[in-house]
């Protein structure tokens, strides 16, 4: 179970598609965070974690780039991961990082 919440986590890489049409950046962060929120209840090896995206601040980098920091709660604890985003005008796609969410598996090997 463990090998497999770990390999899971490290393998974990979201993308969502919404519309954008030239939006701020609060909005590509509230379209982002509610994506990521639904991915995360969704992942058959996360949704049992009860993951919390509690805020996501977002800046642009350039043209239709972005980078993103998604503060999650995790078992009462903030914890802050990278995201790289994409933006075109119409719709927006997220990326976690791999191994963002490696802090769940080291908790939980120290159970």
């Amino acid at each position: 179970m463990k090998k497999h919440l770990l390999l899971s986590i490290l393998a974990l890489s979201l993308a969502v598609l919404s519309g954008c049409g030239g939006q701020s950046t609060d909005t590509i962060a509230e379209i982002v965070k509610r994506g990521l929120q639904e991915q995360l209840e969704k992942k058959p090896s996360l949704k049992d974690e009860y993951l919390v995206v509690r805020d996501v601040a977002v800046v642009k980098e350039q043209g239709n780039r972005y980078r993103g920091i998604a503060t999650i709660v995790f078992e009462g604890e903030a914890r802050e991961i990278p995201i790289g985003i994409t933006a075109d005008g119409e719709n927006v796609m997220f990326e976690v990082a791999p191994g963002a969410f490696l802090f769940i598996a080291e908790k939980r090997l120290q159970e």
